[in-house]
């Protein structure tokens, strides 16, 4: 008798400690799973076409964190459309300086973005004269669902600027630039 109560109150004492692992855990895993199930992994009918502007997006960053220099605004092209810029531009609403290239930037003159003369060397702002760059990204060419090359120029003056293919990636969730290959200068 005395060993069967024994034997009830080591399960007992087990059943709470497994009970008591079970719920400091399950924050833990349910805190995992939410993560797992927000961030998007490639593959999927539709993970191409709504992985492209985040890849652009990646590459416009790129292009600024190597040419801002200074205070410059950026305008951003992503299409000959004017309202594709402009719905593009809305990624970067919290930083001002970025800026779509629209219509009138594309029919001159008397457009936000003009070609300075010998003052400024390179394009200014209209509206407050500040220097300018220009990031221009066209093609996206898929290699696999993890890997994509983006044809993309960026220029600060006439004949300033480079033009090349991003290689960008899909590592630890994100998209990042792994390498930029340049095929000329403008």
């Amino acid at each position: 008798m005395v060993l069967t109560q024994r034997l009830r109150l080591v399960w007992r004492r087990k059943r709470q400690l497994v009970a008591i692992a079970i719920l400091l855990a399950l924050p833990l895993i349910i805190a995992y799973w939410r993560a797992q199930i927000g961030r998007p992994q490639p593959g999927g009918p539709n993970w191409r076409t709504t992985q492209a502007d985040p890849v652009r997006e990646e590459v416009i960053r790129w292009q600024i964190g190597r040419h801002r220099l200074r205070d410059e605004i950026c305008f951003v092209s992503v299409s000959e459309e004017p309202l594709v810029n402009t719905a593009f531009a809305r990624r970067f609403a919290s930083e001002p300086y970025i800026q779509p290239v629209t219509d009138s930037d594309l029919r001159a003159p008397g457009s936000p973005m003009l070609l300075s003369s010998k003052r400024s060397n390179g394009f200014t702002e209209a509206a407050t004269g500040k220097p300018a760059l220009r990031f221009t990204l066209r093609e996206l060419k898929w290699s696999s669902d993890t890997e994509v090359e983006v044809d993309g120029s960026g220029a600060s003056a006439l004949m300033s600027g480079d033009f090349g293919t991003f290689i960008v990636v899909w590592t630890d969730g994100k998209w990042q630039v792994k390498e930029y290959r340049p095929l000329g200068q403008m």
